[in-house]
Parts: C-alpha cells; structure tokens; sequence
C-alpha cells in the first residue's frame, strides 16, 4: 500500500511524513489553493530532506501538483523544485505529457462510470515509471482538489480494472481510510486536509494515524484471504 500525504508547506511536515513511512510527499504548485507552495520554495525543502533515509535510498518520492499548466511550465517547475514527479490535473492532450522531462501521471475526476472508463481511455497510459498510474479525486466545483469532499468510491474499482497503480483520494482521513482501502482495494491512497491542523499545516498525529492505518487494512485484508 503506497501513501502520499499531500500539501506540504513545512519542513516539520513533511519530516513527520517520511518518518511516518510516507512513500510519496505531495506539493502544491497552484497559487490558488491555501496549500500553495512556490517550486522554489519547495526546491528548499526537499534540499533540507535530500539526507532522510526514506529519500536518501529512493523508498520515498516528492510530487509536484501542477493544474491546467503547459507543459513548459510544468518542466519549469519540475526543475525548480527538484520533485521527482508531475501530478497534472486539467484537460491536456495526453500526447502533451510525452514532452514532460520528469514522470508524471494524470489526476481524474470522474462524476460517472462512463465517464471513469472515458477517463482511462484518455490518459490511462500516460504515466511513466513505476509510480501511481492514475489518481482518482472527488469531483467538486470549488477546487480542483484538497475540498475534504469524498471521492465517489464505486468509480476506484472502474479504473482499477484497466489501469495498473490507481491511487485514490478526496476526502481521505484517519478514520475512514481502512474502509476505503477495503472496499476499493487501491494500489495507493493520498490524503491532503484530512489530516490538517489548518490549511498547509499537518497534524502530525493525524499523520501517523493515518499512514498506520492504511496499511493495517491492507494486512488485515490479507490475513482474511489466507
């Protein structure tokens, strides 16, 4: 079960994160969410992280969110910040994406099956390397993403079926990510304001909780398997 605690702001956070056995640490490059950081900025903060052991021996990776940006700009980024991937929310021509210098994967938003399926047909083959091979996020009118608002679970399993690495998200918290991974058996999940003290700030309890237990449910679904 791979875990991204996403919208970090603070070097405090993000090392309760890793410490915390988080597999991928999530930053925000869209000035209008209150989880905006500047790539620079971040770019400071994964220099700061660059001796943990988690990033040091490559088990732990750092995301950059990019929305509705050209793919120039999210190269720009890239660089700037020093992440490892591009998390890319928008309408882009997947063939857009191939000009993406580092790996990177498409966040959906599907309000239906049929849209889900219409989704996996566009950019389902998109990402590059062995991270998340879409990330499924709740629809909602007033941002694209980090609303606490909850994903539409029956949609996972939809995307799951065609593409290998589905992460989900939205809405994600302590006390319901062990249901979600139950029901939708996902090969990720990622959490942003579900485990906030405030905007930008974690709660480095809620942190902990909530890497603990997603993986608690992955082990208590394979001890009633066996």
């Amino acid at each position: 079960m791979k875990v991204k605690i996403c919208g970090l702001t603070r070097l405090e956070d993000a090392e309760a994160a890793l410490d915390a056995g988080a597999d991928y640490l999530g930053f925000v490059f869209h000035p209008p969410s209150p989880r905006f950081i500047e790539p620079a900025r971040a770019g400071e903060l994964i220099n700061h992280l660059g001796t943990h052991g988690r990033l040091a021996n490559g088990r732990a990776r750092c995301v950059g969110l990019c929305v509705n940006l050209t793919p120039k700009q999210m190269n720009e980024a890239a660089v700037l910040s020093g992440i490892d991937l591009l998390q890319v929310y928008g309408n882009p021509d997947p063939e857009d994406l191939l000009a993406l210098v580092p790996e990177c994967f498409m966040a959906v938003r599907p309000r239906s099956r049929d849209e889900a399926s219409e989704l996996v047909g566009r950019y389902g083959t998109v990402s590059r390397g062995a991270g998340p091979g879409l990330l499924v996020d709740s629809y909602s009118r007033k941002a694209w993403g980090g609303t606490g608002e909850q994903a539409d679970w029956s949609l996972v399993r939809t995307v799951a079926a065609s593409v290998p690495r589905t992460m989900l998200a939205g809405g994600l918290a302590p006390d319901n990510v062990a249901q979600a991974v139950a029901q939708t058996d996902p090969w990720g999940v990622d959490v942003s304001s579900g485990v906030e003290a405030a905007p930008g700030l974690k709660d480095v309890d809620a942190v902990r909780a909530f890497v603990s237990q997603a993986r608690q449910a992955v082990t208590n679904r394979t001890a009633m398997q066996a």
